[in-house]
């Protein structure tokens, strides 16, 4: 005799086994955070997330690292971007252009508080010649700075 109740069905849709295909179920992909202080270490690491999770696609690629990038990265890129769609591999170009454009800020940055430190806020023309007494003080006798 069969006992009524609330007992659940039986399940009727077999177990998935390892040759049984999966449905695919769209998930979104974000990209890694841009480091605008260390492009390349950036471009590395997407290297990395894309080869991971199989996407090769160019201009897939490109969208979803234009998509992590920084408003202000995107306004140094503006010209390029706006020409991208003429690339046959935009996303290779773009690292190309990327790496060269802001590894020359990014050195520039370096650099520019360096030379304002040895200009001490002088503007470079005072160092071009004129008043030299202003920068070494000479021994009368004539053999040196004092």
């Amino acid at each position: 005799m069969v006992k009524k109740g609330n007992c659940p069905a039986p399940s009727t849709v077999p177990a998935a086994g390892p040759g049984t295909p999966q449905p695919s179920v769209p998930t979104p992909l974000a990209a890694p955070t841009f480091l605008h202080t260390d492009p390349e270490l950036w471009f590395a690491r997407l290297d990395l997330f894309f080869r991971h999770r199989h996407v090769h696609d160019e201009e897939t690629v490109f969208e979803l690292a234009l998509s992590a990038m920084t408003e202000g990265t995107l306004g140094t890129l503006r010209n390029f971007i706006l020409t991208a769609d003429q690339q046959t591999a935009p996303f290779t170009a773009l690292k190309a252009v990327c790496l060269d454009r802001l590894t020359d800020d990014r050195a520039h940055q370096i650099r520019q508080p360096i030379t304002d430190e040895e200009l001490a806020g002088q503007p470079p023309s005072v160092f071009r010649g004129g008043d030299l007494s202003r920068q070494v003080h000479l021994d009368p006798s004539g053999l040196g700075p004092t």
